[in-house]
């Protein structure tokens, strides 16, 4: 029997603390062995022994609480430790208050903000802050920081790629100076719907910059609703999550890219959303059979058997994405040099009695055109050299020149209408601008068959 009643208090030990008439206790871990259970009248600083026996010493308050805390769930005040000291924040933010010299008193000069629920609370170097949650038909993506001196609550700005429509019941890792971010609901504009963002989100609390780390590999298919009552533990560097239905829990380490998945042999079925970890216990209350009275639980979180290790996100939509960007811009810089290659390269032109053609298609020729083609030397040919071809004693300068006029433009209508470019150039010669001289383009290379 002894041994059954030591396996027992190992791994699931009960506290009463039903002596005290309140709703909710405020748990929040002390040391590797010990925690607060605070309540509305005091609190009870308890001890986790090697075995797991715990014992519990209660001191009263030394003043009342603050009224404003009369009216409320007194779980769900969000604690946080921060140089020696304790807070609480108010649900949705804005009024804070502080445990000291066994009094809670109010330290802020703000107001119940309500505007950042499900909102992160931590304490990070100096500072207080509040990220994301969700408010008056709104979810947030900012970040809120306690100012000590004023007593109220400033947006601090961030940079990057912040989520898109807020962050509402999310996950929340804080390692170093970065808080993860993921698994978590927003809403698009002029949308009552909420929308699950499947991503991963960083935040250097160094540099106050968002980065997008990736897609989840295998987002939770839990409702909206029941994520609410989703429990949420830190764990050092990771998170431990479990839904209320489920036979098992993961811890999510974001920084390893890991999601550890154990069964809990259906021993956290009462584990509420408010537990805490203690050393390897989880600690949390919950109620009787009757619900007329509470009590506090530990469990050896060494006893469940890990049955399953993934990645958090996954990279190949990722990498398929870049592959499809980077095949994009190769595609098209290949059709760009391939265009510009084409366009300054040689083009050869074979000229016959009757046409002058190329490897794509021909153009049909007069007699006179060809014998004005012919004459080209080097792509040039002076304006009076092409008169001269036509020169007769017959007729007239100006029917000559008429004559060749004609010629050069029906030839340049008919290349360009098969080719897309003109073949025959009028210009100024240089040496002497009074001079018209006829190019064939640089480009254009005739080659004159017999």
């Amino acid at each position: 029997m002894r041994p059954l009643l030591f396996i027992y208090s190992l791994f699931f030990f009960n506290i009463s603390l039903s002596q005290e008439d309140v709703e909710r206790f405020v748990l929040l871990n002390k040391d590797s062995s010990s925690y607060y259970a605070f309540t509305k009248k005091g609190v009870y600083t308890s001890s986790i022994d090697s075995v797991g026996n715990t014992s519990s010493v209660y001191r009263a308050y030394a003043d009342k609480i603050p009224s404003s805390l009369n009216g409320i769930d007194f779980n769900s005040l969000t604690p946080v430790r921060h140089q020696n000291s304790i807070y609480f924040l108010f649900p949705g933010g804005g009024v804070l208050y502080q445990y000291k010299n066994n009094r809670i008193i109010r330290v802020d000069e703000s107001f119940p903000h309500r505007n950042q629920f499900s909102g992160f609370f931590f304490s990070f170097n100096d500072g207080l802050y509040l990220l994301g949650g969700y408010g008056y038909w709104e979810a947030k993506n900012h970040l809120t920081k306690f100012n000590f001196k004023s007593g109220s609550w400033d947006i601090v700005k961030t940079e990057g790629t912040a989520p898109k429509g807020g962050i509402n019941q999310g996950s929340f890792v804080l390692e170093d100076d970065k808080v993860f971010v993921y698994d978590f609901y927003f809403k698009k504009n002029n949308s009552d719907s909420d929308e699950y963002n499947p991503n991963l989100f960083e935040l250097n609390l160094s540099t106050l910059k968002w980065i997008n780390k990736g897609r989840v590999q295998n987002p939770p298919s839990i409702s909206f609703e029941n994520k609410i009552q989703k429990t949420k533990i830190s764990f050092g560097n990771s998170l431990f999550e479990k839904s209320q239905k489920n036979n098992f829990y993961t811890l999510t380490s974001p920084s390893k890219n890991s999601v550890v998945t154990y069964s809990t042999d259906n021993k956290l079925s009462l584990l509420t959303n408010n537990a805490i970890k203690v050393g390897d216990y989880i600690v949390y209350y919950s109620l009787t059979a009757d619900r007329l009275k509470n009590f506090i639980s530990i469990i050896n979180i060494n006893s469940f058997k890990k049955i399953n290790e993934s990645n958090l996100i996954s990279d190949n939509e990722n990498l398929l994405i870049k592959y499809f960007m980077f095949s994009g811009i190769f595609i098209i810089m290949l059709m760009f040099f391939l265009f510009v290659y084409f366009n300054i390269q040689n083009k050869v032109f074979h000229l016959s009695k009757v046409s002058l053609f190329n490897k794509t298609s021909s153009i049909a020729l007069t007699n006179d055109e060809v014998i004005i083609l012919k004459s080209f030397k080097k792509n040039r040919l002076e304006n009076s050299s092409i008169l001269n071809l036509f020169s007769d004693e017959l007729k007239s300068s100006d029917a000559i020149v008429k004559k060749k006029n004609k010629i050069i433009f029906d030839l340049n209508q008919k290349f360009e209408a098969t080719f897309k470019f003109q073949l025959l150039i009028k210009k100024s010669d240089e040496s002497d601008s009074r001079q018209i001289v006829y190019f064939i383009p640089k480009r254009i290379k005739l080659v004159i068959e017999d």
